[in-house]
């Protein structure tokens, strides 16, 4: 495994730390549909001449749903336990720099993030790098 990646490959990671929190309430959701999905298919009304109720009436189809949904969940997970285990290891003062780059909703430069960690713009840089390829590592890049 390189220790290079790709711009693509760096931004993709770049997006899922941005986008971490809503990854762990869509997996939530997802893993509730499941759910719901299979007491649906137990408590099934058999009727074939009603109206319909709005959920996949193939048996094939409803199991086609319920594995894509299965593939949706081990990914979300996939992702979420590689930045939980990056994250949970992190200093506080770069817990603060993924905070301020990737959640804070005001956008701040690196110049910003750098002041407010009393550090040097390449130092916050490097450090943001470093753990994006820790990341990698963690996700099979």
């Amino acid at each position: 495994m390189s220790k290079r990646l790709r711009p693509a490959q760096y931004k993709s990671i770049e997006d899922e730390i941005r986008f971490y929190h809503d990854t762990k309430k869509e997996l939530e959701q997802l893993r509730i549909n499941v759910v719901l999905g299979a007491s649906f298919q137990e408590q099934r009304d058999e009727n074939t001449g009603g109206s319909s109720s709005g959920y996949i009436s193939n048996p094939t189809e409803q199991r086609a749903m319920l594995l894509q949904m299965d593939r949706q969940i081990e990914r979300r997970q996939k992702v979420i336990l590689a930045l939980d285990s990056v994250l949970n290891k992190l200093s506080d003062e770069d817990k603060q720099l993924i905070h301020f780059r990737y959640w804070d909703r005001g956008k701040p430069t690196w110049v910003w993030i750098a002041s407010k960690l009393n550090m040097d713009e390449s130092t916050a840089r490097r450090r943001s790098r470093k753990i994006i390829i820790e990341i990698s590592k963690r996700l099979g890049y």
